[in-house]
């Protein structure tokens, strides 16, 4: 019904609207704060496509972000970064639902141990492993969401930039 997959494809772009709003921040809490929110929205997104490995990677993610906002034992911050491989073998059907899992476990890691620059080119590589998944999927708000996302990374890095460069 295009009904439906018109409000699959807005829940979608509401999620991409809320994360760029984080993504546009160059204050790390501020990115957490706002991809929280839309790492849930992401995974509601993506349950109604019964894209399984998209919902994992997003929900994990969305936990993820929400925790890393407080300081965390080394052991909380591996729980996160292995979430997504426990939970693949029940939501990975196909090889393309890895991607998503392997980019939350990539991203996990660099959201409890990197900062500025370091995190965003991390979220660049995992960006793109999203933006495949999204493409084979047809998730509209989940493409744009990407490109979005790699575009407010690399101003985000050249505004580091800019500013290591003013520092020194």
């Amino acid at each position: 019904c295009l009904m439906e997959i018109s409000f699959i494809q807005l829940i979608g772009c509401v999620a991409l609207v809320v994360g760029s709003i984080g993504l546009i921040s160059k204050n790390d809490m501020y990115l957490k704060v706002f991809l929280s929110v839309s790492g849930y929205l992401w995974a509601v997104h993506f349950m109604l496509l019964e894209a399984w490995g998209g919902t994992v990677g997003s929900f994990s993610a969305a936990v993820r972000y929400t925790v890393s906002i407080w300081p965390q034992p080394v052991w909380v911050r591996w729980v996160f970064i292995l979430l997504p491989a426990v939970l693949a073998p029940w939501n990975v059907s196909q090889p393309i639902d890895v991607l998503p899992v392997v980019s939350s476990m990539v991203a996990g890691y660099a959201v409890f141990h990197f900062q500025r620059a370091a995190l965003r080119w991390t979220f660049v590589g995992t960006s793109v492993l999203w933006l495949i998944h999204n493409v084979h999927y047809g998730s509209y708000g989940g493409v744009l969401n990407d490109i979005l996302n790699l575009c407010a990374h690399f101003i985000s890095i050249y505004r580091f930039r800019l500013e290591d460069k003013i520092k020194s």
